[in-house]
């Protein structure tokens, strides 16, 4: 039975929408509450009309960006408990016919007419009103239309728009469904959209249709910018001069006050959508020189389309009926905190608080533990024991060519077994593994896996051959929500980081930093260890390629290095643990029959064995000995057979600076040849056969 108290939706509706209809993703809250105060800082014009929820204060604010939000099952659980929040449904997956008429007998019409078309579509509407709503589902993008009739209008809601479902309208009346609430939304197809707009608008439109295709002064949105949150927000308030056909919005430079006369013009200043201009993520451009030091958050800010930070903290209300204690015996002020403990789920008024803990439905995702109850808790535990723990993020590393990523995937089987690594325990869990690079040889690395082992044809992994960018949300979202979709994962092993951050900088702690936290996300939705494979440097001493960023946030680094066909991996940092553990290992050939030209198809699996330290009687002189030896380490194949001198010599020659100003021409093969002969003359390198290896009597 509904509660009157409840001016949004009920947790009933709310679940079927979620559960019964599964448009998840879809939902969104907006505050129904018609005495709700909206927040100053907010650009909501109305209550209970727009994606909605409360801030800090308990005033309502806009949802950013709510047309590229997708929404959790956790989400939508904490919305429900929320009794002023009402239901808002994006239309990208459920579109409407919003028939929004003023006279009864036409609004009747219009839907009879419908219905002898052929189409019975759940219908939503209010008591005492002609207008109404009808629901349907339709793939693809669609944009708004408009049919103007002789007593209002029909409106198709399509892409980037929404409707209130469940909820109380701003007049004080409930949103009602008839018959119910609908048990599936019927689909049409585009065609059949189509035959049914065209027979509504010869029936009862008094002027042609009008589609409004996200257009600004005449010039139509691109598909690019109807998909860009920032785009969109632009558009719909109004900031845009003009379109152009690749998709930039020429705006109004919120700066123009600063500029000298006679220097602006409508392309001054410029946005770009992600994924056009050469832009992956949308970028704001402005040619006036002084603003050139202006960052895109500086822009948003300055155009008011910056998220207030306080919007996203949730509202902490009174419990109707209770009643506040004054200060306890220490004579506390009130709302300054002392020794109480806050209960969650609790009406209880907590002693030297001076104030009232609420009723919270479920417990906050954060909350304060005492010191002794944290130490009692059980430690964060091992996947593999004193090696990968049970944390957020990892990160094993190494140059080219180290073995780096066989090491990993062996780590990952081993899981997935819950075979014992290397003689240490191991938890066994699910295993999925990005092959974001060289997914053709990840099949081979496989099957030699399962040869090696002798290992049954059934599932131990899951893969996927894809490249979701850690620096995009909606690439995260999607990935995150397909490992929901198949019960989550112990360890996700992303191969590899340079891959995954395609579009930003490696040495930018900022773009580093967003694509950890992105990884945070991930493990806090899916529970899984994101372990990523990366490279080094070209100097090895300083650790992995890129910011420091990474180095900072990770629960374990492993270092893979090579010395020819020995090769170790070392466990550089361990929260919680001992680093410094070392573990020597060798990659061994497993042939796996012939291609179609017949030449052999071979793979690679680890056998592991002790640690090999390289000590050199005859140390590398000068730049050139020790980039020979470095390029030779990356270009050696796996199974350490040689490279071709002539090979050799052209690597190291592109990766030497030519030296134009020493008027002594090119004689970098020259200097890059002594320097190869003088290591063979140190037994460190051999050329066997026209092919150079590193020298077997090495120490």
């Amino acid at each position: 039975m509904f509660d009157p108290s409840r001016w949004g939706a009920t947790p009933e509706e709310w679940a079927h929408f979620d559960l019964v209809l599964g448009l998840t993703e879809d939902l969104l809250p907006v505050v129904s509450n018609p005495n709700a105060v909206i927040s100053p800082a907010s650009k909501m014009k109305a209550i209970g009309k727009t994606p909605s929820r409360y801030n800090s204060q308990r005033q309502a604010a806009g949802v950013s960006s709510w047309t590229s939000h997708v929404s959790t099952p956790g989400m939508v659980t904490k919305w429900s408990q929320e009794p002023d929040y009402g239901i808002s449904l994006q239309t990208r997956t459920v579109r409407a016919l919003d028939c929004d008429i003023t006279d009864q007998r036409q609004a009747d019409d219009i839907s009879d007419f419908i219905q002898a078309e052929g189409f019975f579509l759940p219908q939503r509407m209010r008591q005492g009103s002609p207008k109404f709503l009808l629901a349907f589902s339709m793939p693809g993008e669609a944009s708004k239309r408009v049919i103007h009739t002789e007593h209002g209008i029909i409106e198709a809601l399509c892409t980037g728009q929404q409707f209130i479902a469940c909820g109380t309208h701003p007049s004080g009346t409930r949103y009602e469904w008839a018959g119910g609430l609908p048990s599936k939304i019927p689909g049409l197809t585009a065609g059949q959209f189509e035959a049914l707009w065209e027979a509504l608008q010869a029936r009862f439109g008094v002027g042609p249709a009008h589609d409004n295709k996200a257009s600004v002064k005449g010039a139509k949105l691109t598909e690019a910018a109807t998909r860009d949150p920032v785009a969109l927000l632009i558009s719909e308030r109004g900031l845009a001069l003009s379109a152009e056909r690749d998709g930039r919005l020429h705006i109004t430079c919120p700066w123009e006050e600063e500029h000298t006369p006679g220097t602006g013009g409508e392309s001054a200043t410029t946005y770009w959508p992600a994924h056009t201009g050469g832009y992956e993520r949308g970028h704001f451009l402005c040619l006036h020189a002084s603003h050139a030091g202006k960052s895109d958050v500086d822009f948003l800010t300055a155009l008011g389309l910056a998220p207030d930070p306080r919007d996203d903290f949730e509202a902490i209300a009174t419990t109707p009926g209770a009643t506040q204690l004054p200060p306890g015996e220490n004579n506390v002020a009130p709302g300054v905190p002392n020794s109480s403990t806050i209960v969650p789920n609790s009406s209880t008024i907590v002693p030297n608080l001076g104030t009232i803990v609420p009723n919270l439905g479920t417990p906050p995702r954060f909350q304060f533990v005492g010191d002794s109850a944290f130490s009692a808790g059980e430690p964060m535990g091992w996947t593999i024991n004193g090696v990968l723990p049970k944390g957020e993020l990892g990160v094993i590393y190494g140059p080219p060519g180290c073995g780096k990523s066989f090491f990993t995937l062996d780590m990952g089987m081993s899981i997935a077994r819950g075979a014992p690594w290397n003689g240490r325990r191991v938890t066994k869990g699910r295993v999925g593994y990005i092959a974001a690079e060289g997914a053709g040889g990840f099949k081979n690395r496989l099957r030699a896996y399962r040869e090696h082992y002798g290992l049954p044809p059934e599932n131990l992994i899951q893969v996927l051959a894809a490249v979701p960018n850690l620096l995009t949300k909606v690439d995260v979202v999607d990935l995150g929500n397909a490992i929901r979709r198949m019960g989550g994962l112990e360890v996700l092993i992303y191969d590899t980081l340079a891959r995954g951050t395609t579009g930003g900088d490696e040495n930018s702690a900022q773009d580093m930093g967003l694509a950890i936290a992105n990884c945070r996300v991930l493990h806090d939705v899916t529970g899984a260890m994101v372990l990523l494979i990366h490279h080094s440097g070209k100097d090895a001493s300083r650790g992995a390629r890129g910011s420091n960023a990474i180095l900072g946030a990770v629960d374990v680094e492993i270092e893979v290095t090579r010395e020819d066909m020995n090769r170790t991996a070392t466990v550089s940092k361990l929260k919680d643990g001992e680093d410094g553990l070392k573990f020597g290992f060798k990659l061994t050939v497993v042939p796996l029959g012939v291609d179609g030209e017949g030449d052999p198809i071979t793979s690679c699996v680890l056998e592991y064995g002790a640690v090999v330290e390289r000590t050199f009687t005859h140390a590398a002189k000068g730049a050139h000995e020790k980039l020979v030896l470095r390029v030779l380490g990356e270009m050696l194949a796996l199974d350490g057979s040689g490279v071709g001198t002539k090979a050799l010599l052209d690597r190291c020659v592109e990766e030497t600076p030519f030296d134009e100003g020493s008027g002594k021409g090119d004689r970098r093969r020259e200097v890059l040849t002594r320097a190869l002969n003088s290591l063979t003359a140190l037994d460190r390198l051999k050329i066997v056969g026209g092919a150079v290896v590193f020298s077997e009597t090495i120490a």
